[in-house]
């Protein structure tokens, strides 16, 4: 099989799942897991969870003891106990002493999380002009997950800011689930002096959707908006501000993939608010993607930001 990205694996393995092919979903993920950059308690959760999920109580066990005691990851309590996949090994001792294990991790780590921010600076820009990306990261995943897409942005000038939230879920897992929480954090990394025509902000699903709204609010002030797979529940709520900053000089470049059945119909909609309004907006709809960066997401990002320069 040809080598693919850990999204993409991620992807594959929820769609067989969903289709009724958990045994394939497993199989994916045992033969692809261990040889791509990801993250490794992620694959493990979907593997234990597929492995209950087919009846194999001993194989489920064998996997959390892998991801929990032998390399030292942790998963939410609260979803161990939720998570319907999980109900075969729910009322063994073992299980309960792992999950034990989970809380006592999660405890310590969310007592110490901090927000965190990592810039990459373009050495090449002149010293009186800053031309600046913010990407964040989407929900379950971390700033390093996504870092490698938006480093070619350096060879049009741009320093790259990589805000991480401070809300873990799951080892090495962040989210910006907590919206107002999200705000205040992408307000204080937001001090880095650049001109509001030389910053971008992009965001992947989650990430796209507190990066509009950071931007309705005036948390952030940028020239142009990337939204990749942008995940708008809340779109009717948002309509009219959506709408007063559609009337401002932002431009935006909205990207999803034909396949993605939850973020699809959003971006069209958001897309459509904002003509209404003459804002300057590219929808970029990607055939046979699924919800994920496309594999020539560096090409389109080109010339993306081109035309927000323009």
């Amino acid at each position: 099989m040809a080598v693919i990205t850990y999204f993409q694996l991620i992807n594959q393995a929820m769609r067989l799942d969903r289709e009724g092919r958990p045994s394939e979903a497993y199989d994916l993920l045992t033969e692809i897991g261990e040889r791509i950059v990801g993250n490794p308690a992620q694959i493990l959760n979907f593997r234990y969870c597929i492995a209950s999920k087919l009846g194999d109580k001993e194989l489920a066990f064998e996997l959390m003891r892998e991801a929990i005691v032998d390399r030292g990851y942790w998963y939410g309590y609260d979803y161990l106990f939720e998570d319907d996949d999980l109900k075969l090994l729910r009322d063994s001792p073992e299980f309960k002493s792992l999950a034990e294990i989970c809380r006592g991790r999660e405890a310590e780590v969310k007592k110490n999380s901090r927000p965190s921010l990592k810039i990459v600076k373009n050495e090449e820009l002149a010293p009186k002009r800053t031309k600046l990306l913010m990407a964040l990261h989407g929900n379950g995943d971390s700033a390093a997950l996504i870092e490698d897409y938006w480093l070619p942005c350096m060879r049009q000038g741009y320093s790259l800011a990589f805000p991480q939230s401070s809300q873990i879920t799951f080892w090495e897992g962040y989210t910006w689930a907590d919206l107002d929480k999200g705000r205040s954090e992408l307000s204080v990394q937001n001090g880095i002096a650049v001109e509001p025509a030389d910053m971008v902000v992009a965001g992947f699903s989650g990430g796209a959707r507190l990066a509009l709204l950071a931007t309705m609010k005036g948390d952030v002030t940028p020239g142009g908006l990337i939204l990749v797979a942008p995940w708008l529940p809340e779109l009717d709520k948002w309509g009219e501000e959506i709408r007063y900053i559609g009337e401002k000089k932002i431009g935006f470049w909205i990207l999803c993939g034909d396949q993605d059945r939850d973020c699809l119909e959003g971006s069209k909609r958001l897309s459509s608010i904002l003509e209404k309004v003459g804002a300057q907006v590219q929808l970029d709809i990607v055939q046979d993607l699924d919800h994920d960066f496309p594999v020539d997401f560096e090409a389109r990002l080109s010339k993306a930001l081109e035309e927000l320069q323009d």
